[in-house]
């Protein structure tokens, strides 16, 4: 069984990376026409890369940019599905009036991109940057230093920082530094703005998601957490241990495939979990109870189904549990030690909050991109809530989801867990900061 590191990568989001994130494309750009209204064409500078997408299908999707009083951007909403003209005149493309910057996509790549109002000049100017520092990983050598190589998946140069305050690297290189504890990955844009990412144990403050925008379908709330003990789940003697009578899992689900996983829980740092796989086979039909030990430390498990992809003999993965593995639902999360429990008991608050940041954020980019007001996000409360008096008031001691908004630009979301441990998330323009990060992850 291999161990899994943990030195890896800065928190990502679940959402993929898109295939591109350009800068203006020269050309492409917004005019008026005879009655006044915008139209989205190619001018003549542009005549190069309109070739490419002459008579073929493409996509042509437009967003308002965001601004200090709605800092949430609408993503893109699409306004031309089809075949382009073959002749690059007779392209014109109506735009409605919130449009700040547009983009045209063949085949699921973005092939041309354009600022239509200030706002979406400052968007495509620092979107390509933030996209960079919001998924940019942080390499640690074994002794928790920054790797003198650093993985980058975009272009462009990527350079290790002396320290957490040295400023970024001139446009456009991309600056990190990183310890055992902490990472940032900071640059500068291209109209000189500075996107940074920051994560200090638990504590991650960032500008990055707010200019890295994505299409605008509605983040969906998170699924709801197993119960470990209903699904037959348990840790005793140094094993996994499954019970198939009282549990609730279907008997096809088991046969399909189960894949067990353990973690050390440890301090909170600002990367995944770093886990070990224990068990990946379907379960015996004939088998009552089913053990698997443990051969590392560990102070909380996962099960989860998955399904099996072919994979190649020379892909060099034969030798994990994990070769042509693709984990599915989550059956059980259950705690080994101490830790562990508090572990799940304070992830269950970092999951309430980020439950309702995820529909306030959705709400805002539906909308006018305002962040709601606290009456409103009482109302998105999937469970009671209260009211905070101002922006810094503590998180009542009952463990009550207390919540503050202006309605334009800052909002904060604030829960104590069973323990007293207090966890928030505050937007505050396009500045996002919680403690929510390490306890939102399956050690999976």
């Amino acid at each position: 069984m291999l161990r899994r590191g943990i030195a890896l990568a800065l928190l990502a989001p679940a959402i993929g990376v898109p295939t591109s994130a350009k800068a203006a494309t020269p050309g492409l750009t917004a005019v008026r026409d005879q009655s006044g209204a915008r139209q989205l064409v190619f001018g003549p500078a542009a005549g190069t890369r309109y070739r490419s997408v002459a008579g073929r299908h493409i996509a042509v999707r437009c967003l308002r940019a965001p601004r200090a009083e709605a800092p949430i951007a609408s993503g893109y909403r699409e306004l031309f599905r089809g075949r382009a003209p073959k002749r690059r005149a007779s392209f014109a493309i109506g735009l409605p009036a919130w449009a700040d910057a547009c983009v045209v996509v063949r085949s699921g790549t973005e092939v041309a991109s354009a600022a239509v109002t200030d706002a979406g000049r400052t968007l495509v100017l620092r979107r390509p940057v933030a996209w960079r520092v919001r998924f940019q990983r942080v390499s640690l050598d074994s002794e928790g230093r920054p790797a003198a190589e650093q993985e980058d998946s975009y272009a462009g140069k990527v350079v290790v920082l002396p320290g957490p305050e040295s400023p970024a690297p001139p446009w456009p290189n991309i600056g990190v530094w990183g310890a055992p504890r902490a990472a940032l990955v900071r640059a500068l844009a291209a109209d000189g703005t500075t996107v940074e990412r920051i994560e200090d144990g638990a504590n991650l403050q960032t500008n990055a998601e707010t200019w890295s925008v994505w299409p605008s379908t509605a983040v969906p709330p998170l699924p709801p957490e197993p119960v470990a003990a209903a699904h037959g789940f348990s840790v005793r003697d140094g094993a996994v241990h499954f019970a198939r009578r009282g549990s609730h899992i279907a008997d096809r689900t088991l046969d399909r495939g189960v894949f067990v996983t353990c973690a050390e829980v440890g301090e909170p740092r600002p990367f995944r979990l770093g886990g070990f796989d224990v068990f990946a086979n379907g379960l015996p039909d004939s088998a009552a109870t089913w053990v698997a030990d443990l051969p590392y430390p560990a102070d909380v498990c996962s099960a989860s189904t998955f399904h099996a992809v072919p994979t190649e003999p020379s892909s060099g993965c034969a030798m994990s549990l994990r070769c042509g593995a693709v984990l599915d639902r989550l059956l059980a999360l259950f705690a080994v030690t101490p830790a562990g429990h508090t572990y799940l008991v304070r992830r269950a608050a970092a999951r309430r909050i980020e439950n309702l940041e995820r529909a306030a954020v959705t709400r805002a980019r539906d909308g006018e991109g305002r962040l709601p007001d606290t009456a409103t996000l009482l109302t998105l409360a999937d469970q009671p809530a209260a009211a905070l008096p101002g922006p810094d008031a503590p998180a009542p001691s009952d463990g009550t989801l207390a919540v503050w908004g202006d309605g334009a630009g800052r909002m904060v979301l604030r829960a104590r867990a069973r323990d007293g441990h207090e966890f928030w998330q505050k937007h505050d323009g396009d500045l996002v900061s919680a403690n929510t990060a390490y306890w939102l992850y399956d050690p999976r």
